[in-house]
């Protein structure tokens, strides 16, 4: 009994032996996992950082590349075919026919050189934007809501400062009052004015 008993406590020695080693082993994998871990959770947070500075700069460069729309005119053809420009933007309304409206492309270095499409709106004195699709009017999206517009153009932006114009014939009589002409490019607004027809 007694060499029994013996080899029982070599036995337990040996088995409390392997239970230490395996704690130390347990706790060096528990320290290397959670290393691990912290360094897993600091790449992510990198990674969200590197992210998050993508988007900012996209923004940016989107703000950076958004069209102006520079000396804009706006000018009244009538039956006749003759173009009145008024410095106060002031003409009779049983005499116009068209509305011309023209403006400047401002330098853009960021904005890609492509086919940008530009929107008119031309807003009436009670707030209604004309529009007619047999002329080429539709709807378009601004912050998320839909929009009317009166006429849009397809040009390829070149960076020169380039002339645009719009020519519009409601086919009625104009209302008098005051009206605005606003542009779009992209759904954001790159210009506006206003003229008073009396």
């Amino acid at each position: 009994f007694k060499q029994r008993a013996a080899n029982f406590e070599a036995q337990l020695r040996k088995k409390d032996e392997e239970i230490a080693q395996l704690k130390a082993d347990n706790e060096a994998l528990y320290t290397e996992t959670t290393t691990l871990k912290e360094r897993q959770n600091r790449l992510t947070d990198t990674i969200s950082t590197v992210v998050r500075s993508n988007q900012e700069l996209t923004e940016k460069v989107n703000i950076a590349s958004r069209l102006q729309a520079e000396n804009i005119r706006v000018g009244v053809i009538n039956s006749r075919n003759k173009e009145k420009d008024d410095e106060d933007n002031e003409f009779r309304a049983k005499r116009v026919e068209k509305i011309k409206v023209t403006f400047n492309l401002g330098r853009n270095d960021v904005s890609p050189k492509e086919t940008k499409q530009i929107m008119m709106r031309l807003i009436e004195p009670d707030g209604a934007a004309l529009y007619n699709l047999s002329t080429g009017g539709g709807t378009f999206m601004i912050d998320g809501a839909e929009a009317f517009y009166t006429a849009k153009q397809d040009l390829v932006f070149d960076n020169t400062r380039q002339p645009v114009q719009f020519l519009y014939a409601k086919g009625a009589p104009y209302k008098t009052g005051l009206h605005t002409v606003e542009l779009y490019e992209g759904g954001v607004m790159i210009g506006k004015t206003t003229f008073t027809l009396k």
